[in-house]
């Protein structure tokens, strides 16, 4: 289920990554003289679209250690009265 995840984050990056270029490329095409704003905007806002891809990756990667965690036989505690198990 966890690659699920991974996979909807890298397309709808994806996605996101060729709608920027897309819209950039109209931008500079209507105004050239605004090319430089526009390739910068562009360039961080592709790279904000990419962290979500990342961000996904440690969420998903945290989650499966806090569920192997939560998997893994306990020893049992000892009774701080008594001494027994």
């Amino acid at each position: 289920m966890n690659n699920l995840h991974i996979g909807l984050a890298a397309l709808g990056a994806a996605l996101a990554v060729g709608i920027i270029g897309m819209k950039a490329t109209d931008a500079v095409g209507r105004n050239p003289e605004a090319s430089t704003k526009v390739l910068v905007q562009s360039i961080l806002s592709i790279a904000f679209a990419e962290a979500i891809v990342f961000y996904t990756l440690f969420l998903v990667e945290v989650t499966r250690r806090w569920a192997r965690r939560d998997r893994s036989p306990r020893s049992p505690r000892r009774s701080a009265s008594t001494g027994r198990t």
